[in-house]
Order: structure tokens, then C-alpha cells, then sequence
């Protein structure tokens, strides 16, 4: 790749390209992906324990369902 189709990259897709912030900003870009990172985790735990628990319902229900089926 030449120098001028991978400037032409460069400009084409902005997720090749790095700002250089100074020191602060660096720590608390960090400090930001850190938070977020912890807070999706947490949000995708909670929403995998919330699916598991109506699918366990779900099929408890069922089962009831059929066994009152069964009973008449």
C-alpha cells in the first residue's frame, strides 16, 4: 500500500485514526472505558439472570400446566 491510498484510508475510516490527548485526557479516557466496560458486564449479567429466570418459570408453568391437564 502506497503512502497515498492509505491517507486516503485514513480519511475514509475514522476508526484508524488515534487523537493524541495529552496525559489527563489519556487517564481519563481509561477511567471512562473502564466504567463502561464494568457497567455493560453488569448490565449483560443482570439480563442473562433475568432470561434464565422466565425460562425457568416458563417451564415450571408448563409443567404445571400439563400436570393439571393430566388431573381432570
Amino acid at each position: 500500500m502506497d503512502s497515498s491510498s492509505f491517507q486516503d484510508t485514513l480519511n475514509t475510516d475514522p476508526e484508524l485514526t488515534f487523537d493524541d490527548l495529552p496525559m489527563p485526557f489519556k487517564m481519563l479516557d481509561k477511567l471512562l472505558w473502564s466504567i463502561f466496560e464494568e457497567t455493560w458486564n453488569l448490565i449483560e449479567t443482570k439480563e442473562k439472570y433475568k432470561s434464565e429466570q422466565f425460562n425457568f418459570q416458563q417451564s415450571c408453568l408448563q409443567k404445571l400446566n400439563v400436570n393439571m391437564v393430566g388431573w381432570k
